[in-house]
Order: C-alpha cells, then sequence, then structure tokens
C-alpha cells in the first residue's frame, strides 16, 4: 500500500469534516481468529471467525473474499499508511529533563507513519468499492494503519481519518462496515504513553552516548574490528525505537468515530523490547491488578533471569523432572504477567472509553500464538542454536489458553491470535512457529472459535 500511496500524487492539502454516524455495534458472542496479514489461508478459513489482513492489490483481494465468503470468514481488513516525511521526524528528544539532539539521522526504512487526506483515500479506495461490494458479508470492518499512537499518528489525525473512510463507504453503500484501530499496549493512555517515551529517550541516550565513544576511539585509530562494524551499520540496523523517541503520540485518548477499538501487548514485546523494561513496574505503581503487586521495583532485566528459557545456556536439561518443575516455575511466572500487562490495559482502555464519551464499543485483544519469544535465549536476548522445540510449544499452548481465559472474564468481542503461518529465521537459521505448527494450540483455538461451538447468526 505504501507504495500505491506515493504513486498517487495528489494533493494532500484541505481537511474535509464529517460528522460520525456510528454503525451497529455486536455484543453477541465472543469472535476468535487470527492477525495473519499476508494472506487468508484455506487450512483455518472454515474453523476460525475472523482474521485481520492486510489490504493489498484488488486482485488478491478478491481471491481473499471469494474465500472467505465461500468458508464463511469475516475480515477485518487493514489499511496501512506511508511513511512519514523525512523533514517531519524529530530529531531532538528529551532526557533527564536535558533537550538533546540525534547523533544519527531517520533510518532509510522506519515505521512512523503519516496520514493523508480524504481525497487521497478516495482515490486509493476507488478501485476495492466493486470487490467488496460483491461479498459485503465478508467484510466486517476496515482498520486504520498498525499501532497509530506508537508510529506517529495523532488523535486528531487518527479521528479526522476514520470520519473520512466513514464518509467514503457511506457514499458507496458499504454503511455496515465498521472503522477499527490497534493500539500498541496502552499508547491510548497519557501517562502511559509518556513513559513509553522516557525509556525510549534513555535507549536513545544510550546509541548516542556509545556512538561518540566509539566515534572517537575511531579517530585515535584505537577502534576494534566489531566496534568498526557497530559504527557502519548502525545507521541503518537499529530498534525503531531509537526513531521514535519524541516522535510518537503522547497524548492519549480514543476517537468516537472508532466502532472498533483494540490493543496488543506480546510476551515476546515484553521480554525483548527495552522500552517495556519497566513496564510492569509502572503498572504495579498505578495499582491497576493486584498481579502486578511485587513489580514495583523491579525490572524485566531482573524478572527475566528466573525462567528457566532466559540465560538458558546452564539451565538446559534433559532430566524430565527437572524440566516439569522449570515448566511448572515459568508457568506461574508468565501467568502473572500476562494478567499484570493484559488486566491492567484492559483497565486504562476501560477509563479512556468511559472519557471518551462513546464507552460501548466493540473491543479487540490480539495475542501471541508463535514461538517468537519463548525460544531459549541467552543473556543478552540472542536465540541460541540448541532449542527444546517440545517445551516450546508447550509455552506457546500456555500463551494461548492465558488469552482464551481473559476473554473469558471480560467483555471483549474480538480475540485475534499471531500468528498462523510459520516462518524460517534465514539469520539464526530457525524456525520460528506460528500457531500451524503447534497443534495442541491450534486445536484450542478452533475448539474456541464461535463457530464451532453455537451456528452462525444469518447475514
Amino acid at each position: 500500500m505504501l507504495g500505491l500511496f506515493l504513486l498517487l500524487g495528489c494533493s494532500e492539502s484541505g481537511t474535509n469534516k464529517a460528522t460520525h454516524n456510528p454503525v451497529t455495534i455486536d455484543e453477541n458472542a465472543l469472535k476468535i481468529g487470527f492477525f495473519a496479514p499476508g494472506r487468508v489461508v484455506e487450512d483455518f478459513a472454515s474453523k476460525v471467525d475472523i482474521q485481520l489482513y492486510n489490504l493489498s492489490t484488488v486482485e488478491h483481494l478478491e481471491k481473499t473474499l471469494q474465500l472467505a465468503s465461500e468458508q464463511g470468514l469475516k475480515l477485518f481488513l487493514a489499511l496501512e499508511l506511508p511513511a512519514m516525511y523525512m523533514e517531519n521526524i524529530s530529531l531532538n528528544y528529551n532526557f533527564e529533563s536535558e533537550i538533546y539532539k540525534k547523533n544519527l539521522p531517520p533510518a532509510r526504512l522506519i515505521k512512523l507513519r503519516r496520514t493523508v487526506s480524504r481525497d487521497v483515500f478516495a482515490h486509493y479506495l476507488a478501485p476495492f468499492y466493486e470487490a467488496i461490494k460483491k461479498h459485503p458479508e465478508a467484510v466486517e470492518a476496515i482498520f486504520l494503519g498498525d499501532e497509530p499512537y506508537l508510529n506517529g499518528i495523532s488523535f486528531e489525525d487518527l479521528d479526522q481519518m476514520a470520519l473520512d473512510i466513514r464518509y467514503l463507504l457511506d457514499s458507496v453503500g458499504l454503511n455496515k462496515v465498521k472503522i477499527g484501530a490497534v493500539f500498541a499496549s496502552a499508547m491510548f493512555n497519557a501517562s502511559f504513553a509518556q513513559h513509553i517515551d522516557a525509556t525510549s529517550s534513555a535507549y536513545t541516550r544510550s546509541i548516542d552516548e556509545y556512538f561518540s565513544r566509539l566515534e572517537a576511539k575511531e579517530s585515535r585509530g584505537e577502534a576494534s574490528a566489531e566496534e568498526l562494524r557497530w559504527l557502519s551499520v548502525i545507521g541503518d540496523i537499529r530498534l525503531t525505537t531509537y526513531d521514535k523517541a519524541n516522535n510518537m503520540y503522547l497524548g492519549g485518548g480514543l476517537p468516537t468515530s472508532l466502532d472498533i477499538v483494540g490493543f496488543d501487548f506480546y510476551l515476546s514485546t515484553l521480554l525483548q523490547d527495552e522500552v517495556h523494561n519497566e513496564s510492569l513496574q509502572w503498572f504495579a505503581k498505578q495499582k491497576l491488578h493486584p498481579a502486578c503487586d511485587g513489580f514495583e521495583n523491579t525490572k524485566i532485566t531482573e524478572l527475566r533471569q528466573a525462567l528457566s528459557f532466559w540465560d538458558a545456556e546452564e539451565k538446559m536439561t534433559n532430566d524430565l523432572a527437572l524440566q516439569a518443575k522449570q515448566a511448572a516455575k515459568d508457568k506461574a511466572i508468565l501467568d502473572q504477567w500476562y494478567t499484570c500487562r493484559t488486566e491492567s490495559t484492559l483497565a486504562l482502555l476501560e477509563r479512556e472509553l468511559y472519557k471518551s464519551g462513546r464507552p460501548e464499543r466493540e473491543i479487540l485483544l490480539v495475542s501471541e500464538s508463535s514461538s517468537n519469544g519463548l525460544m531459549a535465549f541467552d543473556k543478552n536476548g540472542n536465540r541460541l542454536a540448541d532449542q527444546q522445540n517440545d517445551l516450546i510449544k508447550a509455552r506457546v499452548v500456555d500463551e494461548v489458553t492465558r488469552a482464551i481465559n481473559v476473554v473469558k472474564k471480560y467483555p471483549i468481542n474480538h480475540l485475534l491470535f499471531f500468528t498462523y503461518e510459520s516462518q524460517f529465521d534465514w539469520f539464526i537459521k530457525l524456525t520460528i512457529d506460528g500457531a500451524e505448527g503447534i497443534p495442541e494450540a491450534l486445536h484450542l483455538i478452533y475448539q474456541n472459535a464461535r463457530r464451532n461451538h453455537e451456528p452462525l447468526p444469518a447475514n
């Protein structure tokens, strides 16, 4: 989609206001499916209720809608947004009340995004309308971007974008299609967003200080080959966190123009992304859920040392009794982490919905169903070459079970698992299993899908 936006060459000037005409909210039983952005897979199309799928080409959409319609699958169509203009990316950031300028320019491939005008949306979406009209029963909603606030889209821009898409859909008779957005963790809450920006700035400061030290060593001819290599690649190969510092939207809030609001907060993100090193600590200090008690003064870098699969070189064993003991301990730890982060985020979401003036909306949770964060790691977070696949798959089943249990406790309308397909990582030469490679996890997802325990309503 990014390329398509760039090819359009349409003007982005002018903002067209529109009033929101809410669609009917579905308060019926939970729908379960996959966030599988690339394609609808026939193997699961008849077994789950819903899928979040990235809108790409008209030809691909036509085939996708045909399959979804035949199998009774509902689709969330995700509308990707173009990259933020380089000149609009802030190079300044705030660290410990001091303003600094980043040492590195924005990376060529960035996740920061921008919105476009209604005219540009109209031009882009026009070819898709006929395909959607042929199978309107298959399209549940249009989703706007990916993690908008984390990627630099403001409340005002998200609201205007939703109003524009609503106007365009209504104008071609697609008034039953809903509008949604998935937020990164609790970024819809201003205080949490400011916490994430502060940790992002701390990461940026650490990169800049290290960069300056190595440049000084290089100028004296003292830099090692490894340090010189780091200097040569850091311009393009680094966490997106560096560019996002002081470029995220930090004001929080949920536009009333959104019919579906959702969030993701993956275990792999919590374990491996430095910006969440103090997130459980932050939740604990807010007193949002008793599961967070005890995390007030601890960081993930400390907490994860108790896991058998972290810093795992000396912990891995073939002793079945010891494996079972370790697995039970891991499960208890990860149960608490899941409850703390997910139920605290739901508590913040409930507050924001109430503050928005439109509390009755559909809620979406995206949870993990891959082995990405559950493999064995060394102390630096690098995956080990030797992996114990049966233990990894058992951890994934536990994570899937946690999500299914939490949606039974809360009025959540949609549960999506990321992801279905397995992928081979050529860099580490290991397969990262999606749900398709973990039969017990896949069975749980299918078993709990709405269509497998009650008839689907008539369209």
